[in-house]
């Protein structure tokens, strides 16, 4: 079993562009005695490997940038002030030129209001609404984001949401999907 398993990740390996001599090699060495956490730990780390050869375009590597350079500045124990209904959205097959609209619904569960000072999608194509206004505790809102579709292919669009309170990680909302020619 354990061989069949290695067999699947090295295919897997394979189809994310690594050799298969590399792919051969990460298991050999492992021999047939490898316990099953080591090979979920070995998928797992394939999967954030192939996650990272992704590209981003230059808006998502600069909201990268800023939410690291938070984390660096100075230790901040962040809290949790909201809770989202949901952070990703697959939209599946979606029609060349015809914008589409995502809303992302979250409650403050903080005791504190919470003020949004901007929310930023990661390129122009993608266009956000947000909340002025504080979302006092207890109170529901959303983030809308409008996609202009008007690249074919696969994509993945980032908002990157942030407060006025210092100790608030920003939050990063996700879209993905693939813009195609429906008849």
């Amino acid at each position: 079993m354990i061989r069949s398993i290695c067999s699947l990740v090295a295919c897997f390996l394979l189809v994310a562009g690594l050799s298969a001599q590399k792919a051969e090699s990460e298991f050999t060495a492992k021999g047939a005695e490898t316990p099953a956490s080591t090979v979920k730990a070995l998928l797992e780390k394939m999967k954030a490997d192939v996650e990272s050869l992704e590209p981003k375009d230059e808006a998502e590597k600069a909201d990268d940038a800023e939410v690291a350079q938070l984390d660096e500045e100075e230790e901040i124990e962040y809290i949790d002030v909201w809770s989202w209904d949901k952070e990703v959205v697959n939209l599946g097959a979606i029609d060349h030129n015809k914008p589409v609209k995502v809303a992302y619904p979250f409650t403050n569960t903080s005791e504190e209001p919470i003020i949004i000072t901007k929310a930023k999608g990661s390129c122009g194509c993608t266009d956000i609404v947000y909340p002025e206004a504080p979302i006092m505790p207890g109170e529901t809102a959303e983030i809308v984001a409008t996609y202009d579709a008007s690249d074919f292919g696969p994509f993945t669009k980032l908002v990157t949401v942030y407060t006025t309170q210092e100790n608030v990680k920003p939050v990063v909302l996700k879209m993905n999907g693939e813009v195609v020619l429906k008849f």
